[in-house]
């Protein structure tokens, strides 16, 4: 998977969020990971020694990286390393399927797995985390609500109640202790799309009134800690 495209962030309440579900949901298909009633992400995020992409964001550096192994609750056995690059307002997201005796090597720091992979950017991750010496630092998990659309490949995704955990970085384990990382009324709503916003779906989120947030599910986890 290889994508790039526009993706804005907005930081709205519950009811905020509820108004525009309703109204999405006359016009949007639900994404292919949710089945009416929203499911849950949770991302292991990697980072060098001395947090390099951490504090990119934060001093909000226009080219930037997130590495992370990531799962659908939605989706038994769906398990992505996906490479993550911003470049000004432009965001471009790179993902190989993993099995989860792969994903646990990778936990563990066994970056060799992805020699014996076939794809480019196996090769491209392997130089990376071992260049700079990357480890898991943090889990984030959250619910989320997705409208997509094949026009101009548009999603429009609600979450909410994110938490984080940085003392068990057991991507796998059912339980972990972890600790909110939002006010429990904050919702993170993502629009992205390529090219333009259709107007009709524009109209339906109200963008006019709101501005665009730097808000990172990743640094938000990482603060906490």
């Amino acid at each position: 998977m290889d994508i790039e495209r526009v993706e804005q962030k907005y930081l709205i309440t519950e009811a905020e969020a509820a108004r525009r579900i309703a109204k999405l949901s006359a016009v949007m298909d639900r994404d292919e990971h949710d089945y009416g009633a929203g499911y849950t992400i949770r991302s292991l995020y990697f980072d060098t020694p001395f947090d390099k992409d951490f504090y990119d964001k934060l001093d909000g550096l226009a080219n930037r990286r997130k590495i992370r192994i990531r799962t659908y609750e939605a989706t038994p056995g769906f398990i992505r390393l996906e490479l993550k690059e911003k470049s000004t307002t432009y965001q471009r997201k790179q993902a190989i399927a993993l099995s989860e005796e792969e994903a646990r090597q990778l936990m563990q720091g066994e970056y060799g797995v992805l020699l014996e992979r076939e794809e480019a950017l196996a090769k491209e991750l392997y130089g990376t985390l071992v260049k700079f010496a990357y480890r898991p630092k943090v889990i984030v998990e959250y619910d989320r609500i997705a409208f997509a659309g094949d026009c101009n490949e548009i999603r429009i995704t609600f979450d909410e109640h994110i938490r984080t955990c940085a003392t068990d970085l057991d991507l796998f384990k059912k339980e972990l202790p972890f600790l909110p990382a939002c006010a429990p009324s904050e919702v993170t709503m993502e629009v992205k799309y390529n090219g333009f916003m259709l107007s009709h779906i524009k109209e339906c989120i109200s963008l006019a009134d709101e501005l665009p947030v730097s808000a990172s599910k990743y640094c938000m986890g990482r603060m906490l800690f």
